[in-house]
């Protein structure tokens, strides 16, 4: 970032920090405590207001830099013409006049005028409207955001990308933002309680101030404002940002960029993961498994493998194939003139050499069809090797409109290493992979032996054969290959599984795009077409099985954080705020002083921000955690309950006590209590089965908790916060009755677990032998 990019970062944020109602809320207390004459009152309050605003704003810059660092990694790459070579540079770097070359699925990064197009056609539809491709011919513009359907287009660049017809659309888009149903549930969360909140106290307010006449307005408004700073979770949206962010920083090591946080949650509840199978499944690394040479097979394969043309990415990986084979032939090498892409409708790709010579290589029964002798046996021992799994490549020769057919090759993508390992922990976690290839059943039978799944007849569906709409969602659960997978069936499979539970989709090709916005989560690889990347929400530098399931589990470990920071902050604040509220209308005095309050929730504030480091117990990490805000609301509900009960114990127990014992008593238990909670709601098990704590954690509830005594027992601070030193007897009640709180929260989850108001780990269907 700029020197002028950081400093309006910093701003914003600040900006952000002050302008946020809990802020002036504390500005207003502040002011009321000087104006009623309680300057110490005063000054602590601001002290703690500038420290909750210097912790929010360090916490939110730095997650804004690292958003910032990861957007940086995914940013779209185009290749420009640069002294006279190819040269990729980032989109965003174009210059005037630059000469842009783009190939099929790239997007115009600028508007270019076109100076060739070989075989060109685009898509403009996101700036006209029209589904049609166009075909673009040499001296036509093209806009900005269009994309390249088939062919390639060389171009000038008329603009750069901030002044290119797309930059206004483009801040539209970015100002757009994808909400899932968490992130709503903790915006609306944020509100409701805040109404609650402010409706209690305001009746309290009228009761206790104007009805009973038992507190001076200005007292109880300052009050009530440390009351309502207390019990809101108004950092709610931060803690899960620094979540979400620390979380991807952490999978970007991993080669898995996060474009979109909040999709990093919805990825954590993924049950449903489709994806291609070449690159993911298999290597996608060709290897030579035999060659049929019928009449100068090598001849005719080294004049296209050594010859000099712009090749395609599958030109590359069949040369590369055969030359790592073989090694290179010495032949006379013969310039290639001309060449004609592969197009799907034709079947092969033709070039044609120094003299008029020409090759044809491609599909081998369109090969054979444009032969002047076609032997049925060849066909079919290329069809034996087809159905295997292989890929196969037949040559042809071609002089004066006649082809003789030179042979063929068979190349075998080998299945990854990583994809059986990967199959199983996606299997032992919940996760139901699905393969959608264009292969044909053969093929994914065989994918499937070598994957080691059982033979069933749910397991491998070709929809050549069968409709989707025509499968039970009992069968769209089995099935793990789908064969002769179109792109519109690509779709309408994932409009299928969305309505079982989410779906995450991995694609890279053009005809992906729409798959990928379609799924809750898409994902798509670094070297994919621009606009799938443009479409995913995921992008991974390397394409594997392996990165997107430690994302999954990377996704449910933060979800469950932010779970644990709502329960927390909902059971903790919303019971301590009710019994508070409850207290100041049977107590003689206030029941906890305004200073006292703001002090408590800072302290408890601090493990809140280490629980991001918690370790997640494996049992939670091996079932999909469905987010049901009723149960979530009803579990808040019961230990909110239990919180407020022990109050009442509390002051049952200390109703005698003098003014200054009742509330220094109070605050202890209040930070004990909240800080023990974190141990029960961390886990939905037993304490004594969850795992151990990480060590920040660990620390974090410490140093909170001999803080709290520090300040009680420590003359200037004690005497600040108008504490009064406890005895020996009252610490060890005040113990006791936390360990009792423990006690009972656990025999609550206890009936929780059997009143199902958790999670059950999802039992999978068996598909592995």
């Amino acid at each position: 970032m700029t020197l002028e990019e950081n400093f309006k970062l910093v701003v914003s944020t600040l900006w952000r920090q002050i302008s946020s109602l809990f802020f002036l809320l504390l500005i207003i207390s502040a002011i009321a405590s000087f104006f009623l004459g309680e300057k110490m009152d005063g000054i602590i309050i601001s002290v703690i207001l500038l420290i909750n605003t210097a912790l929010g704003f360090f916490q939110e810059f730095k997650a804004s830099k690292a958003s910032e660092k990861l957007m940086h990694l995914v940013k779209n790459k185009v290749y420009v013409l640069r002294e006279g070579m190819l040269a990729q540079i980032l989109a965003e770097d174009i210059v005037l006049n630059d000469i842009v070359h783009l190939v099929a699925g790239s997007i115009a990064p600028v508007d270019i005028e076109v100076i060739e197009s070989q075989d060109a056609s685009i898509d403009d539809s996101m700036r006209t409207g029209e589904t049609l491709p166009k075909k673009i011919e040499m001296g036509r513009e093209v806009f900005a955001g269009a994309i390249v359907s088939s062919g390639k287009i060389i171009g000038r660049a008329l603009n750069t990308q901030m002044q290119s017809s797309l930059s206004q659309y483009r801040s539209k888009l970015e100002s757009v933002k994808k909400w899932s149903s968490f992130s709503v549930f903790t915006e609306r969360i944020i509100k409701y309680i805040f109404v609650i909140s402010l409706l209690s106290l305001l009746i309290a307010m009228v009761f206790l101030v104007f009805v009973m006449h038992k507190y001076e307005f200005t007292h109880f408004l300052i009050f009530a404002i440390a009351m309502l700073v207390g019990v809101v979770p108004e950092i709610l949206p931060l803690i899960s940002t620094i979540i979400l962010t620390r979380e991807s920083l952490f999978l970007a090591k991993d080669k898995v960029i996060v474009k979109r946080l909040s999709s990093l949650q919805g990825l954590g509840a993924v049950q449903f993961l489709l994806t291609d199978k070449t690159g993911t499944i298999t290597e996608n690394k060709l290897k030579v498994a035999a060659v049929s040479d019928v009449h100068n097979f090598w001849e005719s394969s080294n004049a296209v493998s050594e010859g000099e043309y712009e090749r395609p990415l599958m030109d590359n990986a069949y040369d590369d194939a055969l030359n790592k084979s073989i090694g290179k032939l010495k032949t006379a090498k013969k310039k290639i003139t001309n060449f004609i892409l592969f197009q799907n409708d034709v079947g092969y790709e033709i070039f044609t050499l120094e003299g008029g010579e020409k090759i044809a290589r491609g599909q081998i029964g369109k090969i054979l069809d444009i032969c002047k002798s076609s032997q049925a046996s060849i066909k079919t021992a290329a069809l034996a090797y087809e159905t295997k799994g292989m890929r196969v490549i037949a040559i042809a020769r071609g002089i004066a409109g006649e082809w003789d057919f030179s042979g063929f090759v068979a190349f075998h993508d080998p299945i990854k290493s990583s994809a059986l390992p990967s199959f199983k922990i996606a299997h032992e976690r919940g996760i139901s992979i699905k393969i959608l290839t264009g292969d044909s059943m053969a093929v994914s039978e065989n994918v499937a032996e070598e994957l080691g799944l059982i033979k069933h007849p749910d397991n491998i569906i070709s929809l050549d054969a069968v409709k989707i709409a025509d499968l039970s969602d009992r069968q769209l659960t089995r099935v793990i290959v789908f064969a002769k997978c179109t792109p519109e069936n690509k779709l309408e499979l994932i409009d299928r599984y969305l309505k079982l539970g989410p779906v995450a989709f991995l694609g890279d090709g053009i005809n992906d795009a729409l798959a990928l916005k379609r799924a809750d989560i898409g994902i798509a690889v670094d070297n994919a077409s621009d606009i799938a990347k443009e479409s995913a929400d995921i992008i991974l530098l390397e394409k594997d099985l392996s990165p997107v399931l430690k994302s999954v589990s990377t996704g449910r470990r933060a979800l469950r954080n932010m779970l644990i920071y709502i329960i927390y902050t909902l059971s903790g604040n919303a019971g301590t705020f009710f019994s508070l509220l409850f207290a100041s209308f049977f107590y003689p005095v206030l029941p906890m002083l305004p200073i006292q309050i703001l002090l408590n929730n800072l302290l408890t504030d601090l493990p809140l921000m280490l629980i991001i480091t918690d370790n997640p117990d494996e049992y939670s990490m091996k079932h999909v955690p469905h987010f049901e805000p009723k149960k979530l609301m009803k579990r808040v509900l019961i230990f909110g309950l239990i919180s407020s009960l022990f109050d009442f114990i509390y002051f049952q127990i200390y109703k005698d006590a003098s003014v200054a014992e009742f509330q220094t008593g109070w605050f202890v238990f209040s930070v004990l209590a909240e800080l023990a909670l974190i141990f029960s709601i961390r886990s939905s098990r037993s304490i004594f089965k969850s795992p151990a704590l990480s060590v920040p954690l660990f620390l974090g509830i410490a140093i909170t908790s001999i803080l709290t005594f520090v300040f009680v027992f420590t003359g200037v601070l004690s005497h600040i916060f108008k504490f009064s030193a406890l005895s020996a007897q009252a610490v060890l009640s005040l113990f006791g009755l936390t360990f009792l709180y423990i006690i009972s929260n656990e025999i609550a989850k206890f009936f929780m677990r059997r009143r199902n108001l958790y999670n059950k780990p999802t039992v999978p269907i068996q598909v592995f032998k």
